[in-house]
């Protein structure tokens, strides 16, 4: 019995591991201005629309790195799983962070980066709570895992990400 809970409260990842998780920073673009007199910068919506993109393929291929694994039938196994998910997205958060954030995007990014901030933290949370074995704790990390994860995917919804803000 206590090995389905634990199962039903680990699906919660796969939303954070590939949605929410995805945007904890930004690294803002340090390449020089264009010099040549007819070196134009692209329209502000197609740099938006070329950073989605690109987002949105690394965070595809995060989850089908978290579709690979296999799912938890313990709560041992369930601790493994988790704690993959997250080195996942880790990764991903590396390949992301390395990416180019367009300017005039960066403040309507701050808001989706603080609640992917907090999606992370309770999906740490959420680890703990397993490994404590109290499923009353675990449920509640659960919870909020869902919750602070649905409000951030929301936020990079309305900024445009696709696969980004929706999980695996």
């Amino acid at each position: 019995m206590a090995d389905r809970r634990i199962i039903a409260m680990v699906a919660a990842l796969l939303v954070l591991a590939t949605g929410a998780a995805a945007f904890a920073a930004f690294r803002p673009s340090t390449a020089p201005p264009p010099t040549a007199p007819d070196a134009a910068a692209p329209p502000a919506g197609d740099a938006k629309a070329g950073f989605i993109n690109q987002a949105d393929a690394l965070c595809r291929r995060a989850t089908t790195r978290i579709k690979a694994l296999t799912f938890p039938t313990t709560q041992l196994e369930a601790v493994a799983y988790v704690t993959a998910g997250i080195a996942i997205t880790r990764d991903l958060l590396d390949d992301l962070r390395a990416l180019d954030a367009p300017k005039q995007d960066r403040r309507d990014l701050r808001k989706v980066l603080r609640g992917f901030d907090r999606s992370v933290a309770a999906a740490e949370n959420y680890l703990a709570a397993i490994r404590s074995g109290n499923p009353v704790t675990t449920a509640r990390a659960e919870r909020r895992v869902a919750e602070v994860t649905t409000r951030a995917n929301g936020w990079a919804r309305a900024y445009g990400f696709g696969a980004c803000a929706e999980g695996a």
